[in-house]
Order: C-alpha cells, then sequence, then structure tokens
C-alpha cells in the first residue's frame, strides 16, 4: 500500500483583466492497495488470458474492472475500501466470485481457477408468435432426439413468447410446439460443435378454430340447485338450441358454442 497526496482542482476560467479568482485545493491521503493474482483453467492448470477480473464492493456495486494477460496474471493499485468481492468471467467457464474479502496493508495475492462449460452443453433461444404478431404465450416446447428417441427436453414460452433450453447435447432433433390455442407445428434442428449459441427465427403459429363456452351455478338464497333443468337459448334467433341439468353444486356447462349471443333459463 501506498499513499497519494496528488489531487487538481476545478477548471476556472478569466473572463476580463480584472476578474479575480480563488482555487483552494485539501489534500488528503489516499491509500492504494495492490490486488494481484493468476487465473488457471479448473481441469488442465493451463493459465487463462483475457479472463474479466470485477472488483466490487461487498454489496455487489461495481468499483473497477481489468483482465488478465497471456500468462493468466492480473494486477492493480487501486484505493479500493477496506473489504472487496472479486468476479472472473471467460466464455466456456463457469463465473467465480469470491466470498467478501480484505485488502490487507501489504496488499492480496488471490489466484482463481475457473471451471470449463462441457462441450456439448449448447444455448437454443427463440421466440414464438401468432397471426397477428402477438406473443405466443406458455406454448409447450419439445425436442426429441432423432437418434435418442429417450432424450427429450422440454420447456415453456414465456409472456413475451420467448423460450430457452440450456444444456442441449449435440445431435439431431426434432422441435415440437404445442398450445391449446394454436394448430401443433414441428421443425427440424440440427446442433453440432461449431455454434454453442443457437438463435432460432421466430416461429408463426396458426390459431385454432376455437368456440366459446358458457357456464355457470344455479342457486337458491346461495345454496347450489341439483338437476336444475338449464336451457340454453340463441338470442339472435329467440330459440332453444341445447340443455343440460346442474351437478350437486349447482353447476352447468355449455360448450362449442360459435359466436353469437346467448342466455340460459333453469328451472328445477
Amino acid at each position: 500500500m501506498f499513499e497519494d497526496k496528488f489531487h487538481i482542482s476545478k477548471t476556472t476560467e478569466i473572463i476580463d483583466n480584472f476578474y479575480e479568482e480563488r482555487l483552494d485545493l485539501k489534500l488528503s491521503n489516499k491509500k492504494y492497495c495492490l490486488l494481484k493474482g493468476i487465473v488457471k483453467d479448473n481441469t488442465t492448470d493451463y493459465p487463462l488470458y483475457e479472463v474479466c477480473i470485477k472488483i466490487t464492493d461487498c454489496r455487489n456495486n461495481p468499483i473497477v474492472h481489468l483482465f488478465t494477460d497471456s500468462k493468466g496474471f492480473f494486477e492493480i493499485r487501486y484505493p479500493f475500501p477496506e473489504q472487496i468481492k472479486v468476479i472472473a468471467a471467460k466464455s466456456g467457464f463457469k463465473t467465480y466470485s469470491s466470498d467478501c474479502i480484505s485488502i490487507e496493508e501489504y496488499g492480496k495475492i488471490l489466484n482463481i481457477r475457473l471451471q470449463p462449460i462441457k462441450n456439448e452443453e449448447n444455448i437454443i433461444i427463440g421466440s414464438v408468435k401468432d397471426q397477428c404478431q402477438k406473443p405466443g404465450a406458455f406454448v409447450k416446447i419439445t425436442l426429441t432426439s432423432l437418434i435418442q428417441k429417450d432424450k427429450i427436453y422440454e420447456t415453456y414460452s414465456n409472456q413475451q413468447g420467448m423460450y430457452v433450453f440450456k444444456g442441449i447435447e449435440n445431435g439431431v432433433y426434432k422441435m415440437i410446439f404445442n398450445s391449446p390455442f394454436y394448430y401443433p407445428y414441428y421443425c427440424f434442428l440440427e446442433i453440432n460443435r461449431c455454434l454453442r449459441i443457437y438463435n432460432l427465427d421466430t416461429i408463426y403459429l396458426k390459431f385454432r378454430n376455437l368456440k366459446g363456452t358458457i357456464n355457470g351455478i344455479i342457486c337458491d338464497d346461495g345454496i347450489g340447485i341439483e338437476d336444475a333443468l338449464v336451457v340454453l337459448i340463441n338470442a339472435n334467433i329467440n330459440k332453444a338450441i341445447d340443455f343440460t341439468y346442474t351437478n350437486s353444486e349447482g353447476v352447468y356447462l355449455f360448450y362449442n358454442l360459435p359466436i353469437g349471443k346467448y342466455y340460459v333459463l333453469a328451472k328445477k
């Protein structure tokens, strides 16, 4: 650790021949601590270059970052707080993060080992939309290997229609999209060692020809009436088109109804 009393004042401007200005500086000690170390591959013990080393405070607020050199070394002098955290990241490796560590007066040596991500692990990301360009939410997406039939991966699209698969092994897959609101869709996908991240084109799903339902409860003073007759009336032609009976809780349901206006009659 060393101390530095070098400071720079603010900038001022003389605007005329008789202009007066005052510039004061308060010199206070800044304590610069040394942090250094080496980053290696945990499986091969080889040093790793261009690893991003980020230093934060103990609440994960960023302070500064740097990169390892060709031999895996990093070194920085900086006015760190008394305690810091260190994060190390490199493509193809799992991210390292330290506990909250103290920077002593004589500095800190921190040696880091990064665990490689398995080569066969791939990431697939894509999106689903309907014919109206709206996100296809909660669509089930299934990946089935054409070689190993028992190898199946499943996920669902989120509310924005996005989906992600992780840990996918190399191979050829059949990709199936299923939803109660859309017709099924399938395509084929080949995963190989050329890419680790597969960004797929948007899949557009066609709406099913779904019809409506009408349900309700027939009750007396808040108590469901069992075996009550419920008649469905098409209000457009004012004619009965269907009937049913309530269950023990007074519940009834009509389904497969085309677009139109309806009302019900009930009798016990």
